[in-house]
């Protein structure tokens, strides 16, 4: 009985992780397209460390956490701007 009960629920719980899991799969490929087409090495580099830790944590399943990292992977990579500059404002 549980077997069935079991079954009947796993498609049903992967249908809801699947939409989380591709939204993070589509911010890190939107993120990596910002960091190959990032030109100042500092911001490259902080965009970069960004991507890993949201790679990371997609790896890890920590779908928010990975989504996050991302943005900010997207940001740095198209602001321009450094932390020490987004601080003084």
């Amino acid at each position: 009985m549980r077997k069935s009960i079991f079954a009947t629920l796993l498609p049903f719980a992967l249908l809801i992780a699947a939409p989380a899991f591709a939204d993070c799969a589509g911010d890190v490929k939107h993120a990596e397209m910002a960091v190959m087409e990032a030109k100042d090495a500092n911001q490259k580099a902080m965009a970069t460390k960004e991507l890993d830790m949201a790679k990371k944590a997609m790896a890890d399943k920590m779908d928010n956490e990975c989504m996050s990292h991302a943005k900010m992977a997207t940001d740095a990579a198209m602001k321009g701007g450094t932390m020490k500059d987004d601080m003084k404002k």
